[in-house]
């Protein structure tokens, strides 16, 4: 059981004449008094405590266990929030509730704390007469449901309850560690504390303390007795102890120089629990340390909050908020199904996801019943929601799988207490969207510990050290403007209206006092450190990419200097050292690694790799210069396979050899691979419905007319083939898709005069026949169509594009040669039509409506194939298909092995080396 859990009995004592005793004693001081037996010990923190050897109870932590016999609790988080959220909805009715709930809570929360039964808003100070309004309405709020702010529980203590009808149980203390208390600090202690009682204060004769002889007059007004200062205050803050000032270029160099101290530290004996590091940031501090210490192997524990929606668990949830309130849309529900809480999804499950893109609870369920969870009803209780959401998590497995891990058990723990809140009232009937909004709210309200559980060295801000004692302190992040940390106005209530408040009697802090809070967080830091261990030492360091150094560095007389180079502390930074280094120069690992170290060989080996990268040497391996033939004759090629071969070889090997692919996708919008399969797919079905009607030899008029009836029914079933109703707005767009298809049926140039439509997506040759040669090649292929026109035969290919299409690369690297049409005259015609000669070929824009180039065979044209094959035989006969794409990239613009390609700069230094040119299919230059 934690030791804090159960202090009621604590120090009860009777009414004697001992008196209550203010004690003024030297700033820093660990205590001037022993405690009496009897004596409840009171600290600000577990630190204060642990230098003290007991347990870890503060004032706050007191005030709460006080409050259960006057009838009062502390409210939870989320009501908190409702009470906030309707109490800014009556008293300032703004467009935004929660934004500005949300902008005004921290300004609440300190009207309570400084007291607002005594505060009265001065005339002409409209702002702050409307912050204390809605402080009213909050609280009200809550105490209806005899419930209070955390931030005004030692006032409600102090004053007996809600009615003040019942004083609290009065109780010896001893509290020590505070380097200051405010007005709801003193009135709880006069109203709790029995005689025998004492209060340590600092008071060393400083501005900082100013407030410290208030309380003391304030206390001995009600009777207590004020005794000190018991020793000479200290005429400097600077402690007597090892100073050190340090700068380093970045936050990681600042880090990994203090770990290394810590280190050598621990290693030389020292425990844990006697050093420190600080961080005035240290949500900003806490990563890279935590980081750097795993790589150090150093016992290291952070406490900065982090906020439960950035954790595991927290993460989750939130995924599963957006599934429920979108409907199980495909991308939520597949990144909840791939999290790890969540256990992931089989490979064949993720494979048929992907290709359909299931969406809501129906297509989810066929294909993972695990999902049946997530289908929560529009309406119901709260008690009925509350279960589906545990019903998701059990069904989920976050309810198990959180139980892997320290930080997902705290986070999990945290977030089912919390969401108990949710359930109340049981029986009230709320919408879904009502209920999802209050979880998600709850994500961003709670925070858990970065570390929980864990013991070591600490980190922590300056604000959490009071009252501790170290040996050792390292202060990181000592820049201008982060320590001391910048005064800035309140968005709520500026230093203006906060001065008003002061004369009102609302001690809100203003500038002075935040400044003077700053300062005084600082001396704590100095403070802890225990001047009776020897070799006791402070270390403040700042990196010089983040600011300049702090004014705290000339309070304590030092001038940062750059640490001298250090042995490295952990076999990373030794492997990041020798990586450089020739393997023949290597000292013996100080980790004490046996013989080769594998992973620095294989460092070495990538950074040899990718600095290759940026040099103008021929390709290599890892360009694509594999060195494996490829043999023509035992591969049928495809019209498109050689254009790749053509453009770039290496998108041929990744294609074909390797045989990469993209997972197959359901389309989320109409790409130009699903219009284009669409628009072939409804002409298809258009013109073989025509060619039924009319007659196999029917000419243009006849056949564009049965089409264009035809359409409409052609279209309907090649977008169910295809499936475009997934696309989102299908039924929107569908409409401008059967316009273009209609635009281009009706184009002279689509039907022209006198064409006779002899086939429809014709393959050559016939299935079950041998490939046809082309120029050496085996080839195989498909014609979108061939018509039979007065001149002779012509061989159509659709596209979709309205630009005419790039070829293989010719002798300059420009990819400029056509490969697709010239191979439908020499191979594909003679194949299907021996005997009668064919007229030409043809790409035809099915956006333009019209031709967009019309080939015939020439010498030219000859030639530039010739030096294609060439190079292409010379390509796959080497086993080198290099990186090689046109000069211009237009091979990139639609190649989908970007994330394995080494395109880049290199290519460009390689253009002009010989041993490039004559590895690559492109052409003198090397098509690099």
């Amino acid at each position: 059981m934690d030791p804090t859990d159960d202090i009621t009995g604590a120090g009860r004592t009777g009414e004697g004449d001992a008196p209550r005793v203010v004690l003024l004693s030297p700033a820093g001081a660990p205590g001037l008094v022993s405690v009496q037996p009897g004596v409840q010990v009171v600290t600000p923190n577990p630190r204060a405590a642990r230098a003290r050897g007991v347990l870890a109870v503060s004032l706050e932590r007191l005030a709460r266990d006080l409050l259960r016999p006057m009838g009062l609790q502390r409210a939870p988080e989320l009501t908190r929030w409702r009470a906030l959220r309707d109490a800014v909805r009556r008293a300032w009715a703004p467009d935004d509730v929660d934004g500005t709930a949300r902008a005004v809570a921290g300004t609440v929360r300190e009207v309570l704390r400084a007291g607002l039964d005594g505060a009265a808003p001065p005339a002409g100070s409209e702002r702050l007469e409307r912050v204390l309004e809605l402080a009213f309405h909050y609280r009200a709020s809550l105490l209806a449901d005899g419930l209070v702010d955390p931030a005004e529980a030692l006032w409600w203590v102090a004053r007996g309850g809600a009615h003040g009808s019942a004083p609290p149980e009065r109780r010896r203390l001893h509290v020590v560690g505070y380097p200051r208390i405010g007005a709801a600090e003193t009135a709880f202690l006069a109203a709790v504390c029995a005689p025998g009682s004492v209060l340590e204060l600092p008071e060393a004769g400083d501005p900082l303390f100013e407030a410290n002889r208030s309380v003391a007059a304030v206390l001995e007004a009600r009777g207590w007795r004020v005794e000190g200062p018991g020793a000479a205050p200290r005429g400097s803050v600077q402690p007597r102890a090892a100073l050190r000032g340090l700068r380093l270029p970045s936050r990681d160099a600042e880090v990994r120089t203090a770990l290394t101290e810590v280190k050598r530290l621990l290693a030389a004996g020292t425990p844990p629990d006697a050093i420190a590091l600080v961080a005035r940031d240290d949500a900003a501090y806490g990563p890279p340390v935590r980081a750097i210490a795993w790589e150090y192997g150093l016992p290291v524990v952070t406490s900065y909050a982090v906020p439960l929606r950035d954790t595991p668990v927290g993460a989750w949830t939130a995924t599963l908020v957006e599934v429920v309130r979108e409907g199980l849309p495909f991308e939520a529900v597949a990144r909840l199904l791939a999290h790890p809480l969540t256990g992931g999804l089989t490979p064949a499950v993720w494979d048929a996801a992907r290709s359909d893109h299931p969406r809501g609870a129906a297509a989810w369920g066929a294909l993972d019943g695990r999902t049946e969870a997530l289908a929560w009803p529009h309406r119901g209780t709260r008690a009925e929601l509350l279960a589906c959401l545990h019903r998701s998590w059990d069904a989920l497995g976050v309810t198990q799988r959180s139980q892997a891990r320290r930080a997902d058990v705290l986070a999990y723990q945290r977030l089912a207490a919390a969401a108990a809140a949710l359930g109340a009232p049981t029986e009230q009937e709320v919408a879904r969207s009502a209920f999802l909004h209050d979880l998600e709210t709850l994500l961003t309200l709670l925070s858990v510990p970065a570390d929980a559980g864990r013991s070591g060295v600490e980190l922590h801000t300056p604000l959490a050290m009071y009252g501790a004692r170290y040996a050792h302190v390292f202060v990181l992040g000592a820049s201008e403007g982060v320590l001391p940390q910048r005064v800035a106005d309140d968005p709520v209530l500026d230093f203006a209206e906060r001065r008003a408040a002061a004369v009102a009697g609302l001690a809100l802090e203003g500038a002075v006092e935040a400044a003077q809070r700053e300062a005084l967080s600082f001396r704590a830091v100095l403070w802890t450190l225990d001047d009776g261990v020897p070799g006791a030492s402070l270390t403040m360091s700042y990196a010089e990419d983040e600011g300049i150094a702090s004014p705290f560095f000339d309070e304590l007389g030092l001038t940062p200097s750059a640490p001298l180079p250090g042995s490295p502390a952990s076999p990373e930074e030794t492997r990041r050292r020798r990586i450089l280094r020739p393997p023949e120069r290597d000292r013996p690992d100080p980790f004490g690694t046996e013989g080769p170290d594998p992973v620095l060989t294989a460092a070495r080996h990538a950074w040899t790799v990718e600095r290759r990268r940026e040099e103008a040497a021929a390709p290599d391996a890892y360009d694509g210069v594999v060195g494996v033939p490829y043999a023509v004759e035992g591969h049928v090629f495809s019209a498109t396979q050689l254009l790749d071969l053509g453009q770039c070889a290496f998108r041929w090997l990744c294609k074909v050899p390797l045989r990469l692919a993209e997972p197959e996708e359901a389309e989320e919008d109409v790409s130009p691979l699903l219009r284009g399969r669409l628009y072939h797919r409804a002409l298809e079905l258009a013109l073989q419905a025509a060619r039924a009607a009319t007659g196999p030899e029917a000419l243009a008029p006849a056949v564009r007319e049965a089409a264009l009836a035809a359409l409409s029914g052609a279209f309907e079933r090649a977008e169910a083939e295809e499936n475009a109703s997934a696309v989102p707005a299908w039924e929107l767009r569908r409409g401008h898709h059967l316009d273009q298809l209609e635009r281009v049926l009706r184009s002279e140039s689509f039907l022209p005069e006198g064409a006779e439509v002899v086939a429809l997506e014709r393959w050559f040759p016939a299935w079950g026949e041998p490939p046809v040669d082309w120029r050496g090649f085996p080839v195989r292929g498909k014609i979108d169509r061939i018509d039979r026109r007065p001149d002779g035969l012509v061989l159509l290919d659709y596209k979709t594009r309205s630009s005419k299409p790039a070829g293989a690369q010719d002798d300059r690297g420009k990819a400029r040669v056509d490969l697709q049409l010239p191979l439908y005259l020499e191979a594909a015609a003679p194949a299907l039509y021996p005997g009668e000669r064919p007229a030409g070929a043809q790409y035809y824009s099915l956006t333009k409506a019209d031709v967009l180039q019309d080939v015939r065979l020439d010498r030219g044209l000859d030639r530039a194939i010739d030096g294609f094959v060439a190079r292409a035989r010379a390509c796959l006969e080497a086993g080198a298909y290099p990186v090689a794409p046109d000069v211009d990239l237009k091979a990139c613009a639609t190649c989908e092995f970007d994330l394995v390609c080494r395109k880049g700069p290199r290519t460009e230094r390689m253009r002009s080396a010989d041993a490039f040119a004559a590895r690559s299919p492109g052409g003198a230059s090397g098509g690099a």
